[in-house]
């Protein structure tokens, strides 16, 4: 069985051989020790080591400093935030606003200004064809949005001001939209795959009430889903 077919009939409950295996994308400061515990010379024999079946592709977004599609919007007040430090209890440029009228008004960043038809097609075309190639989207706009307002804010927003709120959670799902638009049509054909993800939880429990998130962003989910089945993907929620 191939590692594609053993994908599919693995998210299918079709017989496999044995369960498809992902080992995610460990970071760059465990590989080496990763490496030397499975005799790899690098990624691709890393992965033959484990008999992973998935070839991970970010998505290429050119905006610095992070260049990179989960740390596309500059919600700071001024507080210097570092990719790998940043932190969504800071005040967010929301914070105290309850005046929808106002999403306008923050400089959302364009997908098309960011992304580039060619790159996207070249990154999913540079991946072993072997794997199921997913693409790394995360769309995560529920903690995109707790940096809008910062996390307390934001959750105290999400009860004295909802409609402030889902402005916000809706307008960043547009933004989500947009750039998976440009990434399905520049990788059709070569994609099989797409994770989105969001953290919903804390090491004990739900961060906010099922019903909230039922009401205020599940509904967003649900259409960055759709978008990407409507373009013949499965997708992966983190």
């Amino acid at each position: 069985m191939t590692r594609k077919e053993r994908f599919f009939n693995t998210l299918e409950r079709k017989p496999v051989d044995r369960p498809a295996f992902w080992m995610g994308m460990p970071v760059h400061e465990a590989l080496p020790a990763l490496m030397e515990h499975f005799g790899a010379e690098d990624m691709l024999s890393l992965k033959a080591a484990v008999n992973d079946a998935i070839w991970p592709v970010e998505v290429p977004y050119n905006s610095p400093p992070a260049n990179h599609i989960a740390c596309a919007f500059d919600f700071s007040t001024g507080v210097d935030d570092d990719y790998e430090e940043r932190t969504l209890t800071n005040a967010g440029w929301f914070a105290g606003k309850s005046d929808t009228a106002c999403v306008e008004e923050f400089a959302w960043p364009d997908p098309k200004q960011h992304m580039s038809f060619d790159e996207c097609r070249a990154a999913i075309e540079s991946a072993p064809q072997d794997f199921a190639v997913m693409g790394i989207m995360w769309s995560a706009h529920f903690q995109d949005a707790c940096a809008a307002f910062g996390m307390g804010n934001a959750l105290m927003t999400m009860l004295t001001e909802p409609e402030m709120f889902q402005a916000v959670i809706d307008r960043i799902v547009e933004f989500y939209l947009d750039a998976g638009e440009i990434f399905y049509k520049a990788t059709e054909g070569k994609l099989d795959a797409v994770l989105i993800g969001n953290d919903f939880g804390s090491q004990s429990g739900l961060m906010v009430a099922p019903d909230h998130l039922r009401t205020y962003v599940f509904a967003g989910t649900r259409r960055i889903i759709d978008h990407a089945k409507s373009h013949g993907l499965r997708v992966i929620h983190h």
